[in-house]
């Protein structure tokens, strides 16, 4: 699962929902209605999750 946040921690999308194998993967954030700001996105798996952060410029 994919999730990205706003700056205050509310859900703004879901970009991924589905079990995928191990590998390299790619996944495209089309941000339509964010506007420039910070974002965190969070990776979860069963056994492991990651938050990063990331910078939205327009």
């Amino acid at each position: 699962m994919v999730l990205v946040y706003n700056a205050i921690g509310q859900k703004v999308a879901e970009l991924l929902d589905e079990q995928m194998e191990q590998g390299y993967h790619k996944i495209d954030f089309y941000a339509l209605n964010p506007s420039s700001d910070f974002y965190f996105y969070r990776l979860e798996t069963p056994n492991y999750f990651q938050t990063m952060k990331m910078i939205l410029q327009r």
